[in-house]
């Protein structure tokens, strides 16, 4: 091996260092399989775009479950004000209330999650690097599961809920 090419590796090593962090530059290194080495290339760099857009996507996640929590919580009062039964509904909102906080605090969790891939260098790690990122896709699915259930639920209950209310409204008048 040339010098040259010694130094070349050297340049994209400190740059892999400085882009992507240690453990993504470890990754590059020799002693890692060349299926490793692929594995790391792809996954590292998608690790590191998640979690530089995850305090901007949990503030927003945030303050959509705030803005949803806020305009059920309207309709709700706006029935009552009409002298209606809301007790049904009202329950509802308190079950659906909290698979939305289960679903923010399982996404915090699968950013914590993805955080921790960062302590190991992926490639030299001996495992752990991709045991830590097992344990943050098997969170994902979680978060996923999450956001299905509350989908469901506001889409066959709460809007159900609305719908009686709506038509009660309407015989009242």
């Amino acid at each position: 091996m040339s010098s040259q090419t010694r130094w070349a590796m050297a340049i994209v090593s400190l740059a892999g260092w400085l882009t992507l962090g240690a453990f993504a530059a470890a990754a590059q290194t020799a002693s890692a399989t060349p299926k490793t080495q692929a594995w790391c290339q792809k996954t590292v760099p998608k690790i590191s775009s998640i979690l530089s857009g995850s305090s901007s996507n949990l503030a927003k996640r945030q303050a959509w479950v705030a803005t949803r929590k806020q305009k059920i919580q309207e309709r709700i009062n706006k029935f009552k004000q009409q002298g209606l039964d809301v007790s049904k509904v009202t329950a509802d909102f308190q079950t659906f209330s909290g698979q939305l906080d289960k679903w923010l605090t399982d996404y915090q969790t699968f950013i914590t999650n993805l955080q921790a891939t960062q302590q190991f260098s992926c490639g030299q790690a001996k495992g752990q690097f991709a045991a830590a990122v097992k344990t943050a896709r098997s969170q994902r699915q979680v978060v996923k599961q999450d956001r299905d259930t509350f989908r469901d639920f506001y889409n066959q209950t709460l809007w159900a809920d609305f719908q009686t209310l709506r038509q009660q409204a309407k015989a009242k008048k």
